[in-house]
């Protein structure tokens, strides 16, 4: 499990690199935020975990998508690869909080 869980992280990383044609600074604290958040996920994807819903976060996920439309973009774009590729559905709140880690990292990272 442990390999996989490195391989998701590695993936999603090279997702978003990919996406937004960066190069993201491992050195910097939002890459080590969005690093550690993806283990978080990874452990619960094996785990069979699910990061738990709040109750009344819908006006969140709504302005994390309006304030970060192409993050949010990409966020959903990992969604969709974790579900078809480990069987695993990602709950609409992973998707808002990873959609700050990418705008974080975007902040600091250099264009390709």
């Amino acid at each position: 499990d442990t390999i996989d869980m490195t391989k998701i992280i590695h993936d999603v990383l090279q997702m978003v690199e990919e996406y937004f044609q960066i190069e993201m600074d491992p050195n910097s604290a939002s890459y080590g935020r969005m690093v550690t958040h993806l283990r978080f996920l990874a452990h619960r994807i094996y785990s069979g975990e699910s990061l738990e819903e709040g109750a009344g976060l819908e006006e969140f996920h709504a302005m994390i998508r309006q304030m970060y439309p192409e993050e949010y973009a990409c966020s959903r774009g990992v969604k969709e690869f974790i579900g078809q590729t480990y069987g695993h559905e990602v709950s609409e709140e992973e998707v808002s909080y990873l959609s700050v880690h990418i705008r974080r990292v975007r902040n600091c990272s250099s264009q390709a």
